[in-house]
Parts: C-alpha cells; sequence; structure tokens
C-alpha cells in the first residue's frame, strides 16, 4: 500500500496532515516524547481490548493516510474506515499536525549522534471508538535508528483522535519522512546486493528473534572502518495486538554486531529485506 510524503529539511512532515490540513486541535493527551521503555505492547499499544483483521483497501497518495476499506463520505468529506468503523480524514491529519513538534523530536534527539540521519517510516494505527490509540506498528521504515524509531511509536501511542471512529474501532496508515538539511551530505547509498557476503555468515543468527510477522526489512548505518553506527526495523506483524518490540529490540542488536563491508572514507547507508 503506498502512502505519499513530503520532505523538507529539519521538519518532520507528516503525510496525513497535510492532506487534510492543519486546523485546530481537539484535546489531546500531553505525554512526553516515549523513552526506550513504556507501558504499551504491540507495536505500541494502549490500555483497552485487541482486534484483528485486514481490509478491502484502495490506495490514497499525495500525503493521504491509507484507506483500510472502502472510502466513506461524511459531512467534511474523506474518511478512512478500518474493520468495524470509520474515522474522518481530516480527524487524522489535525491529530498528526498537533504531534508534528514530538515527532520532530525524535529525530532532532539524534541527529548530533547521526548527523546522516533520514529516512521514512510507515505508522500502522488502529484507533479505539473514543479515539484513544488501541496499538500502533512500525509496518515500514528506512529511518535506520532503533532509538528514533522506538520514540516515533511512543509518541504515535500517545495520540487521541477527536472525534473518534463512528461504528467501532478504525484502522488506518500514515507516514513520516525525514530530510536532513542541504547541507549534510547524504550517506554513500549501497544496494542490498553488496551485503551478500554479510548475510552469508550471519543472516541466520535472526532466527533466534522468533519475529512474529513478515516482510521485515533492516536499514544500517556503517561508518569508516566498517563500523556500526546504527540499525533500524521494521515488519508486519501476523497479530496487531501482540508486543513487538522485544523482536526488534533482538533484530537491532543482532545486526549490530554483524561483520559489514568499510564504506571507506564517508558512512554508508543500506536497507535490505532480511533473509
Amino acid at each position: 500500500m503506498k502512502q505519499g510524503s513530503t520532505r523538507i529539511w529539519w521538519a518532520v512532515v507528516l503525510a496525513g496532515a497535510l492532506a487534510g490540513g492543519c486546523g485546530g486541535g481537539e484535546a489531546e493527551r500531553d505525554d512526553d516524547v516515549a523513552s526506550s521503555t513504556g507501558d504499551t505492547s504491540g507495536g505500541e499499544r494502549q490500555a483497552g481490548g485487541t482486534g484483528t483483521g485486514t481490509g478491502h483497501g484502495t490506495e490514497t497518495e499525495t500525503g493521504q493516510g491509507s484507506v483500510q476499506g472502502d472510502p466513506v463520505v461524511e459531512d467534511d468529506g474523506m474518511a478512512v474506515e478500518g474493520i468495524l468503523g470509520s474515522l474522518a480524514q481530516s480527524t487524522i491529519s489535525r491529530a498528526m499536525a498537533q504531534r508534528m513538534d514530538r515527532f520532530s523530536a525524535c529525530f532532532a534527539a539524534r541527529y548530533d549522534a547521526l548527523p546522516v540521519l533520514a529516512g521514512s517510516a510507515t505508522l500502522a494505527f488502529r484507533v479505539r471508538g473514543d479515539g484513544g490509540v488501541r496499538w500502533v506498528h512500525l509496518v515500514n521504515s528506512t529511518v535506520g535508528d532503533r532509538e528514533t524509531e522506538r520514540c516515533l511509536l511512543g509518541v504515535a501511542a500517545g495520540m487521541r483522535f477527536s472525534p473518534g471512529p463512528v461504528g467501532g474501532d478504525a484502522e488506518f496508515q500514515d507516514s513520516i519522512e525525514l530530510a536532513a538539511p542541504e547541507d549534510v551530505r547524504p550517506p554513500v547509498a549501497w544496494q542490498p546486493s553488496r551485503l551478500r557476503a554479510t548475510l552469508r555468515e550471519a543472516g541466520s543468527g535472526l532466527r533466534v528473534c522468533n519475529v512474529p510477522g513478515d516482510q521485515l526489512r533492516i536499514t544500517v548505518y556503517v561508518d569508516p572502518g566498517a563500523t556500526v553506527a546504527a540499525v533500524g526495523a521494521s515488519f508486519v506483524p501476523s497479530d496487531p495486538s501482540a508486543d513487538s518490540q522485544a523482536a526488534l529490540d533482538c533484530v537491532t542488536r543482532q545486526v549490530a554486531r554483524w561483520p559489514f563491508p568499510d564504506p571507506g572514507s564517508y558512512t554508508a547507508k543500506v536497507t535490505f529485506e532480511a533473509p
């Protein structure tokens, strides 16, 4: 499923937010940006019942949240329909816009340690009828930094969508993207084929992580001297109500110990599918 996004320097641009506008906000939770641990599970999950399923989706582009189910027309225009209910696109856009500063802070907190940090992240939400987040997962990411990705999930888990879905829980996806400042040289882009020897030697070690899902994607920054600067990962969970954080922590720890090629004089970045 395709998500639209817009890139600017030093800012995280929320795809859904730009589509629906950044109008005045409803009451939202004033949670702090999440640290490396928290009281949620799933991708990040707030307390409440569980639910799974898949919608028959149509795709949207140009910065709109992805539709899970057929579009539902409401008074203010587009809506996103989940398995049980529907959520207005304008509500999604407003809620994402209200968290823009906190999403941005997740990247800014790591910029000194990782100047070349950049990439996109797709978040999959399930929202309860009261507007709280039941669960949220990072289902596709090229950010390449576990600390940043964990922070994004923590911010997303604390969101509130008001008014909440009509008819029950609703599911949707939205994307966040960071572009580094113009004066920062981007990392050298490696093709996955560059890692054939690495994957042959170390790839089987990921089995110990027992990743509970599919489409495990890993992004790595490799500094001169073949030193791993950062690792990030994402996957589509088989059971969205279950915890995925332990598996992602395991994957990134394993990959950080792999023997990578030396990029030479400047940091390299590579994204690849797990073997």
